[in-house]
């Protein structure tokens, strides 16, 4: 992502992204360019990749949509639906559950529904303030997100869990498909002997 989002609650303060498609619906393509960096001129890439994806944002994530909440391309191709992320927190509950793969979060905030906390890990630094801002749009306060690698956060995490949640990015950083656990990130085979290990059981 090629801006700085460490101040987007002040940069965004009054953002509605629905507001600005309904307003900027017979806008030439360079006149809504020329409209959003006036506007929002510290974010205006952001905001231009909010529109972009605006209508599949209705039908994947519509409350999140509704709430304010920001997406990447990236981050939003790769997230479960509402739907598919609800029906996986039916399958589990308990007290601490830890997302290593977490991306935009919207499995983490199905999980905080039916787990007393959630650790939400991943190594996009400039992602995870999007997330932290879409978890408080969405009032959502038992998830910790946490900036790491996987196998970082594992080497230092000592605390018992319930469940280790893991849905590995399967592209490459060239956005290349790959089809094997091993070179899906993070490598779930090389973390299997450190989640075996008693201190986290």
């Amino acid at each position: 992502m090629p801006q700085n989002y460490a101040n987007i609650e002040d940069s965004l303060n009054d953002f509605n992204i629905v507001n600005v498609v309904e307003y900027t619906k017979g806008y030439t393509s360079n006149r809504l360019v020329t409209y959003i960096k006036a506007t929002y001129p510290t974010v205006w890439l952001l905001i231009m990749e909010q529109i972009s994806l605006f209508d599949k944002a209705q039908k994947k994530l519509p409350t999140w949509l509704q709430a304010g909440c920001l997406f990447t391309s990236k981050s939003f191709e790769q997230c479960s639906s509402l739907p598919l992320a609800a029906y996986k927190a039916s399958l589990v509950s308990g007290n601490l559950l830890v997302d290593l793969s977490a991306g935009l979060g919207v499995d983490d905030v199905a999980f905080a529904q039916v787990f007393k906390n959630i650790i939400g890990v991943d190594a996009d630094a400039e992602l995870n303030t999007l997330v932290r801002y879409n978890f408080k749009k969405l009032g959502v306060t038992n998830i910790t997100r946490v900036d790491a690698f996987a196998e970082d956060f594992l080497a230092n995490f000592n605390q018992p869990l319930d469940v280790v949640y893991i849905d590995a990015d399967r592209r490459t950083a060239n956005n290349q498909k790959v089809y094997t656990l091993k070179d899906s990130s993070p490598d779930v085979l090389a973390l299997i002997p450190e989640l075996r290990s008693e201190e986290h059981t």
